[in-house]
């Protein structure tokens, strides 16, 4: 059987032709490359598919556009070192670890009328909102860098719910430092304010479910 590969991630393929979408980035057909009838070097290909990303080794198609102008020349040392250290899966661990936990406090301040609660969620938010633009560039480095700055569905889905957690979480932190007794109201009159703690939470979980498909994405 023929062998494709996905050239935005690395994923392998196994088919007489490659899928209409990566089913781990979302690429189209069009992105993939049959890779050599070799066993041997097939099988380096496909040992090596994530730091072929990284080195712009794999084959883009003539019609690609350039991402490395995205980046200025003076940073470019700097991007690469992130995405070498894995400056980005680092950088969501706070937010996707920290936003799970604000929301059960806010739920619970709310519920029993609980002033430390409601402190302690007011502080996790706010490491939320200081936290996210941080994610968002060391990702969108991750993404010229090792994804080629292609954008598919996966990529695009992942982006939007950045932006919207960043979003809401800084209109949440604004919202307990502006009212910071409103734990006292309980859960009935600040439904609004915990629904949106679910969206935010909702946004994350959305974002880094696509984001481990990247990450553990089959070779």
């Amino acid at each position: 059987m023929k062998q494709w590969k996905c050239t935005v991630c690395g994923y392998i393929h196994t088919g007489s032709i490659p899928p209409e979408k990566c089913p781990v980035c979302g690429a189209d057909q069009s992105q993939f490359v049959l890779l050599p009838d070799e066993p041997a070097e097939a099988e380096q290909q496909r040992d090596s598919s994530a730091d072929d990303n990284m080195r712009g080794d794999a084959r883009p198609k003539p019609s690609d556009r350039d991402p490395s102008g995205l980046i200025p020349e003076r940073f470019k040392g700097i991007s690469l070192k992130l995405t070498k250290l894995h400056g980005h899966p680092i950088a969501v661990h706070i937010p996707n670890g920290v936003l799970p936990i604000s929301v059960l406090f806010v739920f619970l301040s709310l519920l029993f009328g609980s002033e430390a609660l409601a402190t302690a969620a007011k502080v996790n938010i706010i490491m939320v909102a200081l936290t996210m633009p941080v994610v968002i560039v060391t990702g969108l480095i991750d993404w010229i860098n090792t994804f080629k700055g292609r954008m598919t569905e996966i990529f695009r889905i992942k982006m939007i719910c950045a932006g919207v957690v960043t979003l809401l979480s800084i209109v949440l932190a604004i919202w307990w430092i502006v009212a910071p007794d409103l734990y006292a109201q309980g859960l009935f009159n600040n439904f609004f304010f915990f629904l949106l703690h679910l969206i935010d939470l909702a946004a994350g979980a959305i974002a880094g479910w696509y984001g481990g498909k990247l990450v553990f994405r089959a070779k």
